[in-house]
């Protein structure tokens, strides 16, 4: 299955030869595109999602995490409130690992933090807090230490009985996770911070699956003021065939305002997998 995450994502990114900013870095302030060289800096935001069924769920890689389907399939599904959030591993053997976590806080600003897994609880890691306030939004989480042993999750169990670092609750608890080989989140889905304007230019979508249907893959937007007072809308749909890829350029660019959500979502009759990019550049407002 890796090997699948891996190639859906390179015919994704075959137009955008550096794929590594996954989301908004304070410190590329005037290193926007050339083109957009005024920008107050890129994001390039990549997903996949392994099996993708005929109930529309994000594209994300959620569904490798070992939680007997219980998860989320929704990249904002547990997000409808600002929460304490932690991190933790299935594995003891990432105790004391440092895992980069980069987000929205409770006044929907960035930040990056720098978490250390915790202490060994059994088969998993204590749970961590991440930072010392609510959070709203997480965009990316990465390894950067060294090679994860197992499963990252984040999310709202501040107990975890079971001593496994899984949530107790995962339908209800996780809100992003890193499975394991990736060392960093696949996720499709993106929140624009306070005070900055979001551009996008281009998005990229792929099919890689053996035998089927094509997918229905949607990009949605909403403008998120908290709670679930605002539903996404879909911005763009395409039906994918097998093992097919498209990306479509903006020029002039898709603009939308600060606090908006974006996710791309897909529906499938027979297990597709299906990996989607997407890319902006973030302004002051």
């Amino acid at each position: 299955m890796r090997v699948f995450v891996w190639i859906a994502l390179f015919l994704c990114i075959l137009a955008r030869a550096s794929w590594s900013q996954d989301t908004y870095n304070q410190t590329n302030w005037g290193q926007g595109p050339q083109q957009y060289s005024w920008a107050a800096g890129t994001v390039n935001k990549f997903g996949f999602n392994g099996d993708v069924d005929t109930t529309e769920e994000s594209i994300w890689d959620m569904d490798d995490l070992p939680t007997a389907g219980a998860g989320p399939i929704r990249c904002f599904d547990n997000m409808l409130s600002a929460a304490a959030l932690y991190i933790s591993s299935d594995s003891d053997s990432d105790v004391g690992k440092t895992v980069s976590v980069q987000g929205l806080d409770l006044n929907w600003e960035s930040f990056d933090i720098d978490v250390v897994l915790g202490s060994d609880a059994g088969t998993g890691t204590t749970n961590v807090q991440i930072g010392t306030v609510n959070i709203w939004r997480i965009n990316r989480a990465f390894t950067v230490s060294a090679e994860l042993v197992g499963n990252i999750y984040i999310h709202k169990d501040a107990t975890d009985a079971t001593g496994n670092g899984i949530p107790d609750t995962p339908a209800t608890d996780i809100v992003a996770g890193i499975t394991l080989g990736a060392n960093q989140t696949l996720q499709s889905c993106y929140t624009v911070p306070l005070g900055y304007n979001a551009y996008i230019t281009n998005l990229c979508l792929a099919n890689i699956n053996q035998v089927g249907v094509g997918s229905s893959v949607t990009f949605r937007a909403r403008r998120s003021a908290g709670g679930a007072a605002h539903v996404h809308r879909s911005q763009l749909r395409f039906s994918l065939g097998n093992e097919t890829s498209i990306c479509m350029p903006y020029d002039p660019p898709l603009v939308y305002p600060e606090k908006t959500d974006f996710e791309i979502t897909g529906s499938d009759a027979s297990s597709q997998a299906t990996a989607a990019t997407f890319d902006l550049f973030l302004m002051k407002n």
